[in-house]
């Protein structure tokens, strides 16, 4: 029992450290038409033209609005849609991030993927 569990331990050391180490990417997302960034909120469904975030470097919760034109830096894919983005040195854990592939709507019309 004990070996399992010093074996589960490791494993999961290994998963996040790996998941720590990703590298972050040189990729900007422009938005094309304003967006409202918003805490989630449970059992609401998503809407174009809004981002909702689980988790903030930010000291409080905030609602930002991005301003066409405005570009947000995505740090890494947090796997299952979702992803992590800097805007003014704060970090945001996205629910959706629809730039994403594999999304049937890649709302294309709201942002723009630019890799540098």
């Amino acid at each position: 029992m004990r070996k399992s569990a010093a074996f589960l331990w490791a494993v999961l050391a290994v998963v996040c450290d790996q998941a720590v180490a990703q590298p972050e990417s040189q990729t900007f997302v422009e938005v094309l038409r304003d967006v409202r960034l918003e805490p989630q909120v449970f059992g609401r469904a998503g809407e174009k033209g809004r981002l909702d975030y689980f988790r903030t470097s930010a000291k409080s919760a905030l609602t930002l609005n991005l301003a066409r034109g405005q570009r947000v830096r995505v740090l890494r894919e947090l796997g299952e849609g979702s992803c992590r983005i800097e805007i003014a040195g704060d970090t945001f854990d996205l629910q959706s991030c629809p730039w994403l592939p594999g999304f049937v709507d890649g709302q294309d019309d709201v942002y723009r993927v630019i890799s540098e």
